[in-house]
């Protein structure tokens, strides 16, 4: 425990969060001090304050830069526990962070995990989202490769539909976006050994690429090898 006047915590936090956030301080500097911040932190994690939790957030980042994966976790999730009791249900700032934790389960392939902060971002986002947005459709599509990953592909495939389906109503949407969409589908497809509906959504994917005018050429790279692999599954299946 520390022995801290109530009076200096404001200059420590205001230094501490200096020392984290500026890119001129050496990482081996910013290493003796962790400790330290650390201490501090939990010393003061049940006040559920705001310079905690964002102090928290920064030492978490901290951590994931040094791949200390483990540390970062549970410093993040300290800080959006913080968070939850500050902020409306709803909060926007909650689905990122939400979204930040499962990033962290899935550098530590914790997969049932990973899904499950996933979930927990997209129930916000999709109270707050307008329903035929790009941003939400790229949420459900997030879920999706999540469900995939977790071999729910029936779930996978129904997610990635209406993704599909939100991305299709909107105008002048950039074609490489619909492209990913239909190539992740295939994928999902293929996965669950519907070689048919792969096939058609890989060879959909790989014409929207050829006909971008921002051709991305690792993406029609990427697509090109999984058709070749989709059309040989798909092929053989007709024999």
């Amino acid at each position: 425990q520390f022995n801290i006047k109530p009076k200096n915590c404001s200059q420590l936090f205001r230094s501490f969060t200096k020392k984290l956030q500026s890119p001129n301080i050496p990482i081996n500097e910013k290493k003796l001090s962790e400790p330290h911040i650390k201490r501090f932190i939990y010393n003061f994690k049940n006040h559920n304050s705001l310079q905690v939790a964002r102090l928290s957030k920064d030492l978490s980042e901290f951590y994931l830069k040094t791949d200390n994966l483990n540390k970062a976790l549970n410093l993040k999730k300290l800080s959006i526990g913080i968070f939850k009791n500050l902020l409306p249900e709803n909060h926007s700032n909650l689905a990122i962070y939400y979204t930040e934790i499962s990033i962290i389960y899935e550098k530590l392939r914790h997969k049932s995990n990973e899904l499950l902060y996933v979930k927990k971002a997209f129930d916000i986002q999709n109270n707050i989202l307008p329903k035929k947005s790009k941003e939400l459709a790229q949420s459900i599509n997030d879920l999706a490769i999540c469900y995939r990953k977790n071999k729910e592909y029936n779930k996978s495939e129904e997610h990635h539909k209406q993704c599909l389906m939100i991305y299709k109503g909107i105008e002048n949407l950039d074609i490489n976006i619909l492209a990913a969409a239909h190539f992740e589908l295939s994928i999902t497809q293929y996965f669950s050994k519907n070689y048919t509906n792969a096939n058609i959504n890989i060879n959909i994917a790989v014409d929207l690429l050829n006909n971008s005018k921002d051709k991305n050429q690792i993406d029609l790279v990427n697509a090109l090898e999984i058709q070749e692999i989709i059309h040989k599954k798909y092929n053989n299946t007709k024999k």
